[in-house]
């Protein structure tokens, strides 16, 4: 299947609490055939629909077949336990969670039922408060991950969560699957430890970190090209940390494919090889960049 950078799926505003319409436009987005390596798992049983299908959580599998599941549910009416371990929140809007396995068979509160390496729901996806979000989201995926990026009235993609397989991994992480979801600042700093786990072993997930510091040799003086185009590096895992300063020695377990991360204190718009603009994150003396094609505007 070939990867899918930036597709905008829009829903109606205002977002209820529930966020019933940011749900049921990503189930007929997935269901309708807008993702080339993601679909439905009809068989997966999910809470009863509020007013469209899918509008309370749903399930995907990868499309062709490996067994990778991924689901996406308000907190609501789901069960299992966050990824910490910890009990649901009541506060923990949009939540997401995969099991590599592809045993999710029902998320429901009352028959929850998943597999053994199942990774435990990461919160807050929608990132913003529902309220604010503006009615646009966009999706990006591979055969083996996929990455929502949710907008905001502030007119930023300030948050998401992501899904699937690392590349570029070490060698003693296992197959290299993770998870996360949040604002982007949640992702680095210790106080968010519900928010990004990657799988070290089958069934055993370990918090992790996402390191934007200048720690790959991408110096301000190399941010740009000859042509002024941005340069960016992948942007890396690493194993969890106490601190932001602390990353600059931690191991590297894995990148992640569609997110790049630029040189200290420069608005990065583009990412790695120059190709069209997509929006830049400022964050912790960095800058996420998120891979699109430009096909459907920001």
């Amino acid at each position: 299947m070939a990867n899918q950078y930036g597709k905008r799926v829009n829903f109606s505003t205002p977002v209820t609490a529930d966020l019933r319409e940011v749900l049921a436009a990503l189930y007929a987005f997935f269901d309708g055939g807008g993702d080339p390596n993601w679909i439905i798992k009809a068989a997966a049983v999910i809470p009863a629909q509020i007013a469209a299908p899918g509008d309370t959580g749903f399930v995907i599998t990868d499309a062709a077949g490996t067994g990778i599941d991924v689901a996406v549910a308000d907190h609501a009416l789901v069960g299992g336990t966050m990824a910490d371990g910890g009990a649901i929140s009541t506060a923990d809007d949009l939540m997401i969670s995969i099991d590599p396995e592809g045993t999710i068979s029902d998320i429901t509160s009352a028959g929850f039922s998943v597999g053994l390496r199942w990774s435990g729901w990461t919160p807050d996806m929608q990132a913003s408060t529902y309220n604010l979000l503006s009615g646009a989201c966009k999706v990006s995926s591979g055969a083996d991950w996929v990455f929502f990026r949710f907008k905001s009235t502030s007119a930023l993609y300030n948050g998401g969560g992501f899904a699937g397989r690392m590349s570029r991994l070490d060698a003693g992480i296992g197959e290299g699957f993770m998870v996360f979801s949040g604002l982007w600042t949640d992702l680095t700093v210790s106080s968010a430890n519900d928010h990004f786990f990657y799988e070290s072993y089958d069934g055993v997930w370990v918090v992790a970190r996402a390191n934007v510091q200048n720690s790959l040799g991408l110096s301000a003086q190399n941010a740009s090209d000859s042509a002024g185009n941005f340069r960016t590096t992948p942007l890396c895992v690493v194993v969890a940390a106490n601190s932001i300063s602390a990353l600059l020695g931690a191991a590297i377990v894995g990148v992640i494919p569609p997110v790049f991360v630029s040189a200290n204190g420069t608005l990065a718009k583009q990412w790695q090889n120059g190709a069209l603009a997509t929006v830049g994150f400022n964050m912790d003396s960095g800058c996420w960049v998120a891979r699109d094609d430009g096909t459907d505007a920001e």
